[in-house]
């Protein structure tokens, strides 16, 4: 290029490039300039999309109480706070752990929760052992000024690991790592209280027995904004009280945790594979409390209540609570994390079953795809680890494990008419 202040170049199609621009100035001095070009066609309905890879994957999303600003959390240990017209950073803070949870509890305010590992020692079999012991932590941050309020603090605790109640450290032959540890959390409506959720899978020692000596776990804390209001044991049922939580909410009326559970394995000699203990369901206990209401016969991942609270949505139909009846079974079923939207039939799901397409609008009673979103490499949105529906339902936010929150517009919606009857007590 000689004697041009711009250069316009089309590209025949999408990819990533690499773009040298050669200089030389009158005089026949030449210098070089090279960079990478990402080139692609906007996908329908995104309306921004930013890439932050210093937040490596999102764990959380929330808009705030007007639709104004979303919070995003990162498992790098910070809360960002983002525009949604201007769709650019307005705030970001440490979260001094690895943050699991985030919601606005009104236009200045943010209650965001952590999980960290602290060393305690503990006593078995008379010899002191020292145990990383995970522990909740919540705070709430002014947006006003990013000033943090610590609210609370307290450990998370977990049923007694097999191999100490049968095998003990001292002998030497075994010992468990984990192989996956999840958290789940569900605030009130009022916020005035939560409830978390955990899904432990650990494995023995590998050299000694290889993957045979395994097991999973779960249990449920409910907590106010100071206290621990209980741990919940799900009554006297055995086979419930330590499976592994999939997924948990808290009923619209906000007197009852709900939450689906996997089954629980355990290995019961040394040389036979785990067998289940339980068969997966959805629980239904009162609030700070152990005691069960109802169970739900479904093998589902994730659970919502529909918009006027009658009815709980899962990735294989539509219950009527009262009546502890599926009035609507999927026929293919969703694949895992969904958010209702505010018209009471759709919903917004991950893995649609359409190529690039990383979600989409699927309406539950007609049981059809109405809308995809599609991602890409080169966008940087190549699945949705965290997802949002603003309280209006114009807007979806998504978070990818690239460490993108990409914005979403939810285009207009028919919602078929059909008469929805629930049960009485």
């Amino acid at each position: 290029m000689y004697g041009k202040d711009e250069y316009i170049h089309k590209f025949s199609q999408e990819g990533i490039y690499s773009v040298t621009l050669n200089v030389i100035a009158e005089n026949g001095q030449k210098d070089t300039f090279s960079r990478t070009v990402v080139v692609q066609n906007k996908p329908t309905h995104l309306l921004w999309k930013i890439s932050d890879t210093t937040l490596r994957k999102i764990t959380s999303l929330s808009f705030s109480i007007d639709n104004q600003t979303i919070a995003v959390t990162g498992n790098n240990s910070s809360l960002s706070l983002y525009s949604l017209r201007k769709a650019s950073s307005v705030g970001k803070i440490a979260t001094h752990g690895f943050p699991i949870f985030t919601k606005f509890t009104d236009d200045r305010h943010c209650f965001y929760s952590t999980i960290t590992k602290k060393k305690v020692v503990e006593r078995e079999y008379n010899e002191d052992f020292s145990f990383l012991r995970p522990f909740t932590n919540t705070y709430q941050i002014n947006i006003e000024n990013n000033g943090i309020d610590t609210l609370l603090s307290y450990p998370v605790l977990f049923e007694k690991k097999l191999s100490e109640a049968y095998w003990g450290r001292s002998t030497g032959y075994f010992w468990e790592y984990p192989r996956k540890e999840t958290f789940y959390m569900s605030m009130s409506s009022d916020n005035s209280w939560f409830a978390l959720g955990f899904y432990g899978d650990y494995l023995g020692n590998k050299n000694q027995f290889d993957d045979r000596w395994w097991y999973v776990r779960g249990n449920i804390m409910h907590y106010d904004k100071h206290n621990v209001i209980s741990i919940d044991d799900r009554g006297t049922n055995t086979k419930l009280m330590r499976a592994p939580i999939r997924s948990l909410v808290i009923s619209p009326n906000n007197e009852y945790v709900t939450f689906a559970i996997g089954t629980e394995c355990d290995f019961p000699s040394v040389l036979l594979r785990p067998e289940p203990l339980n068969t997966p369901a959805i629980l239904i206990s009162e609030k700070g409390s152990k005691n069960v209401v109802k169970i739900l016969n479904d093998d589902t991942w994730h659970i919502r209540y529909s918009v006027d609270g009658y009815h709980l949505w899962t990735t294989n139909g539509i219950w009527d609570i009262d009546s502890n009846r599926r009035v609507v079974t999927l026929q293919s079923g969703l694949k895992g994390q969904f958010e209702v939207l505010p018209d009471g039939d759709h919903v917004v799901a991950v893995s649609p079953p359409v190529k690039n397409a990383v979600s989409g609008i699927y309406s539950m009673r007609e049981q059809q795809w109405k809308a995809y979103f599609y991602g890409s490499t080169a966008l940087g949105i190549i699945d949705v680890s965290a997802m949002a529906i603003s309280s209006d339902g114009k807007y979806c936010a998504l978070g990818s494990s690239t460490g993108s929150v990409s914005l979403w517009q939810i285009p207009e919606l028919s919602v078929k008419v059909s008469a929805d009857f629930h049960s009485t007590k």
